[in-house]
């Protein structure tokens, strides 16, 4: 009896054993599956230095927009002057002034259809240009010091106020304006909106300096929700490989759905962020940085 009961002891044991092996077998799988996501999500860069021209002009790009081919678009709002660089050509525009292609307060910009649009808050108007800096239209705004202006993915463009608190489509037939959403009506909304992102989905992000929340709305203007992502001062806001993703200037990023995954980026001096086909741009006081989601 002793014999047999030592028998399955042995089985039971070993049985015991195979059902730890499976558990452990599990856990590192998930752990596997948990360390790929993250490395899925890594985020390479490359910086470009700025051309000499800039600093024999006294140019320092506050704002940048990628065109057709990789043009790049850089505006000053110091020296309110719009440059271009087309491979190794390189095309000015602005300076200060009233003329049709002067500004006096340049604010924000925007690359859409093959065309450059740049706020001047002060004259409350949108400067239209072509892809080659050719002026086509100025667009006036009823809207008190218009702060920023973003596209829609049906190339509709919409001016945000953050003293009126409000943010308004641009209507091409009647050349209005036609409210959107009345961010005063939502608590976390309150404060000035840092930048605004349009995704494919058709879906607002707007971050606001108010506890730093970030809130969703949809092309209507229905509010959706509202996240407080855990990352000091965040600014920038995207939607790159179906995830939002939000930067703040010291090169640290979170994604927006597991937002304890903090990462540092060993970049520095970042004041302006933009994207165009999913790949990101930071402008730094020396150049720019390139980055690129990494699968």
């Amino acid at each position: 009896f002793q014999a047999e009961d030592g028998i399955r002891d042995s089985v039971a044991s070993r049985g015991l054993g195979d059902v730890y092996k499976r558990q452990l077998l599990n856990r590192l799988t998930i752990l596997l599956f948990i360390f790929c996501s993250l490395e899925s999500k890594e985020i390479r860069f490359e910086f470009t230095s700025y051309p000499k021209e800039f600093s024999q002009a006294g140019f320092t790009p506050e704002y940048l927009q990628i065109g057709i081919d990789g043009c790049k678009y850089f505006l000053d709002t110091n020296t309110k002057t719009v440059c271009l660089i087309q491979g190794q050509n390189i095309k000015w525009v602005g300076g200060f002034g009233f003329g049709k292609d002067e500004f006096i307060d340049p604010v924000s910009m925007a690359y859409s259809n093959l065309k450059l649009f740049i706020l001047d808050q002060s004259q409350s108007r949108v400067a239209e240009f072509d892809f080659n800096l050719n002026f086509i239209w100025s667009h006036s705004l009823d809207m008190h010091y218009p702060d920023l202006i973003v596209f829609d993915p049906l190339n509709e463009f919409y001016v945000l106020s953050n003293s009126e608190m409000a943010l308004s489509k641009y209507n091409y037939g009647s050349q209005a304006l036609e409210s959107t959403i009345d961010l005063n009506m939502y608590p976390q909304t309150m404060g000035d909106v840092k930048s605004i992102f349009v995704n494919k989905n058709e879906i607002f992000g707007l971050v606001t300096t108010s506890q730093n929340y970030v809130s969703f709305f949809n092309l209507s203007g229905k509010y959706i929700k509202s996240v407080r992502p855990d990352l000091e001062n965040p600014t920038w806001l995207f939607h790159i490989g179906n995830e939002w993703i939000i930067f703040n200037k010291s090169g640290s990023y979170s994604f927006l759905d597991s937002p304890e995954n903090k990462i540092d980026l060993a970049i520095d001096n970042i004041h302006y962020m933009t994207e165009n086909n999913g790949l990101l741009y930071a402008l730094s006081f020396d150049g720019y940085y390139r980055l690129y989601h990494e699968e």
